[in-house]
């Protein structure tokens, strides 16, 4: 019996890109018989026509399904959406920008002989600005030295994962989803795949720097300490230099009988003080909000159209909880 892929692909204003997309799909399904495949296209609350292009197109391509979602979500809650709608014995989430083309599923689906359960595409090279690739090498620099050692170097924005780990993403409860995170953090066994990330070839990246930053949190505060922990460094410090500089004013009273007319020196002491404590505040309150989310129940999207090709197969209904 043949083996299922789900492709998972989140749309997000790409209605120029989806139909060269459809048919480089087509195109690699056909070269792969040894599979059977199903796409899941998870409309991320486009507002161009983007939905109304996938609507067109699968009625020309029978294994594609759109789940279309009421509002923009993020595209790791949309890949969320997909691995739950998806209906195989692997799962890959490329994006719909054709940045990351599909033909390099086929070889990815190979390292799984080795035994693994997620196989990465990791970047090769990139046809991106200087600006993109520096601070794409420092995001993951950072994540790699202090919140995953397992995370690639240069980066990963594509994967194929094995029903267990698409179930693990599945059962924990958590709202602000970084899927790549949650796989990084599960310790599942992992191979790379290297390939060359093409230049985007219709519209604008909707990855905004905005999207970037909260990702970047994001990640920190939900799988790492380091910022309490650097905010506890910084108290201690900071209460160290505050005992120096009172010892300081204490021996200057006592040897000259007059306290120091440092008004400036004062004013910058407070200032720096009274920073540092809204920089706590500010990363507290990134951790409480997070429990507040928590806490709260909402879902993490809600869905409006499911359409479902010829050759498309219901959700799994693997327990997953």
């Amino acid at each position: 019996m043949k083996k299922k892929i789900s492709i998972v692909i989140p749309v997000y204003n790409e209605k120029g890109n989806l139909p060269v997309l459809a048919g480089s799909l087509q195109k690699m399904i056909t070269a792969v018989p040894e599979y059977d495949f199903e796409v899941v296209f998870v409309d991320d609350g486009s507002s161009d026509n983007s939905l109304e292009c996938l609507e067109k197109l699968i009625k020309q391509y029978p294994f594609f399904s759109i789940v279309s979602l009421t509002k923009n979500v993020g595209s790791h809650i949309a890949c969320h959406a997909g691995l739950e709608y998806a209906d195989g014995d692997y799962f890959a989430v490329i994006a719909a920008d054709m940045q990351d083309p599909p033909d390099v599923i086929p070889a990815m689906l190979k390292k799984f002989s080795e035994g693994v359960k997620i196989v990465w595409g990791v970047r090769k090279s990139r046809a991106d600005t200087i600006s993109v690739r520096f601070f794409s090498r420092i995001y993951y620099q950072l994540m790699k030295n202090y919140v995953f050692d397992n995370m690639p170097e240069k980066g990963a924005d594509i994967f194929i994962i094995d029903r267990d780990a698409r179930n693990l993403i599945l059962r924990l409860d958590e709202k602000d989803i970084s899927i790549f995170g949650l796989l990084l953090w599960s310790g599942y066994s992992q191979v790379f795949y290297e390939y060359d990330k093409q230049r985007r070839a219709y519209g604008e990246s909707k990855w905004t720097y905005s999207k970037k930053i909260k990702l970047f949190v994001d990640s920190f505060v939900s799988f790492s300490y380091l910022p309490i922990r650097m905010i506890s460094a910084i108290g201690i410090i900071t209460s160290f230099l505050t005992v120096v500089f009172a010892l300081y004013t204490l021996i200057e009273w006592y040897y000259t009988s007059n306290a120091p007319q440092g008004y400036t020196t004062m004013m910058l002491v407070i200032s720096g003080i009274s920073s540092i404590q809204l920089l706590i505040l500010g990363v507290l309150g990134e951790y409480l909000w997070r429990a507040f989310e928590h806490i709260k129940k909402r879902p993490l999207y809600l869905s409006k159209t499911i359409l479902r090709g010829e050759k498309s197969f219901s959700p799994a209904k693997d327990p997953i909880a």
